[in-house]
C-alpha cells in the first residue's frame, strides 16, 4: 500500500511538473509568424458570426442580410433572403437563362463591395443570363455539392443553364475535414466545429454530416491536457490528410454526373493551385475547366485585399474576364 501511494504521488509529481513546463514554455515570446494565406485562416464560420447561420445540413450557411468579413475594412457584404450574395441591384433580375457560381468565399467575394465580385462584373457582361453567386466562405467541394443538390431541387425541374465550381487548393483539405482545416474552425462551444464531410471507402465515398469536437475534461485549464489531446488528433486524424486528392476526385466526379442528369453542364474553374492528380483525373473524365489562375497572385499585394488578405477586387475583374473568354470559346451561353 506504501509503494502505491508513492508510485501515485510521483505520478502527481510528475504530471504537475510537465503542466508547470508547458505554461513556462508558452509565456515564452513566440516568433512571428506570416500572415495566414488568403481563404484559410478568416473561412472560419466563427471569425465573422454576423455573416453565418448554422445549418443541419450544409454546417453553415450565408446569412441574410449584412455581413461584415474579418479582412482590412471590413467591407460590408450584402445577402438576400436566400443566402445568395447580391450581384447586381435587386435580386429579382428578369432573366430565363441562369448560372449557379459555387464555390467558397473566393466565389463569394470575401473582403470586397458587392460590386467588385465576378458574379457582379459577369451579371454586366451577360444582361440576358442571371449569374448567382452561392459561393459560401469556408466550403468546399461537399458542401457545394450539398448546396446544388438542395438548389436543384428547388428549382422544380429547371435547372441552371450552367454550373461554374470555382476550386481552390484548400478544398481538398476541407472535404476530409484535415486537422489543419478543423484548427480553422474555432466553436465558442467546443474545440472544433466538423463540417460536413466524406472518406474515402472501397471505389465509393461514405459522407458524415457536421458535428463538432469537444474539450477534454480539464483541457480548459490544463495545458498538459490539451496537449494530449492535440496529440490523440494529430494521430486519429492523420489518415484524411492521405485521402484528401483521391476524396475530391470522386466528389468533382459525383458534382459533374448529377449536373448532368439534371440537364445542365458543369465548368470547373481553377481560381488557386489544382493538384495535378485531380487535373489529370479530370481530364480522364471529360470534366471541362478552365485554367483562371492569376500570375504573380501569390506575391503582388494588389491581387489581396489590403495587400494580404482575399482576393482584391481586381482579381475578381480577370476572373470574370477569364471565364467570359472560356464562355465565348466554347459557347457555353
Amino acid at each position: 500500500m506504501r509503494s502505491l501511494g508513492l508510485l501515485l504521488l510521483s505520478l502527481l509529481f510528475s504530471l504537475a511538473l510537465a503542466e508547470g513546463a508547458l505554461r513556462v514554455l508558452a509565456a515564452l515570446p513566440a516568433k512571428e509568424k506570416a500572415p495566414a494565406p488568403a481563404g484559410d485562416a478568416v473561412d472560419a464560420k466563427d471569425a465573422a458570426p454576423d455573416w453565418a447561420l448554422d445549418d443541419p445540413v450544409l454546417g453553415w450557411v450565408n446569412k441574410p442580410g449584412t455581413g461584415h468579413p474579418d479582412e482590412p475594412g471590413r467591407v460590408p457584404m450584402s445577402f438576400w433572403p436566400d443566402g445568395e450574395r447580391a450581384s447586381g441591384p435587386a435580386p429579382d433580375k428578369p432573366a430565363e437563362r441562369r448560372v449557379l457560381l459555387l464555390g467558397c468565399s473566393f466565389t463569394e467575394g470575401f473582403g470586397v463591395r458587392d460590386d467588385e465580385t465576378f458574379a457582379w462584373r459577369l451579371n454586366e457582361l451577360y444582361p440576358d443570363v442571371r449569374f448567382e453567386n452561392r459561393g459560401v466562405a469556408g466550403y468546399g467541394t461537399y458542401q457545394s455539392l450539398l448546396l446544388l443538390e438542395r438548389l436543384l431541387r428547388q428549382s422544380h425541374g429547371q435547372p441552371p443553364e450552367l454550373v461554374v465550381y470555382s476550386f481552390i487548393g484548400d478544398h481538398t483539405k476541407r472535404n476530409v475535414a484535415s486537422l489543419k482545416w478543423l484548427r480553422n474552425l474555432k466553436d465558442s462551444r467546443g474545440l472544433f466545429t466538423v463540417p460536413p464531410r466524406v472518406a474515402v471507402e472501397g471505389d465509393g465515398l461514405a459522407t458524415y454530416p457536421s458535428g463538432r469536437i469537444d474539450y477534454w475534461p480539464l483541457e480548459r485549464h490544463s495545458l498538459l491536457v490539451g496537449r494530449l489531446h492535440d496529440l490523440w488528433l494529430r494521430m486519429s486524424l492523420a489518415d484524411r490528410d492521405r485521402q484528401k486528392i483521391a476524396a475530391t476526385n470522386r466528389l468533382l466526379e459525383r458534382m459533374d454526373r448529377e449536373v448532368r442528369e439534371a440537364g445542365s453542364h458543369l465548368l470547373v474553374a481553377q481560381l488557386d493551385d489544382m493538384p495535378p492528380e485531380t487535373l489529370a483525373f479530370m481530364a480522364q473524365r471529360n470534366i471541362a475547366t478552365v485554367d483562371c489562375i492569376a500570375p504573380g497572385y501569390k506575391s503582388d499585394p494588389k491581387y489581396r485585399v489590403g495587400g494580404v488578405g482575399h482576393p482584391s477586387g481586381l482579381r475578381h475583374s480577370l476572373w470574370a474576364e477569364c471565364l467570359q473568354r472560356e464562355f465565348e470559346a466554347k459557347r457555353l451561353l
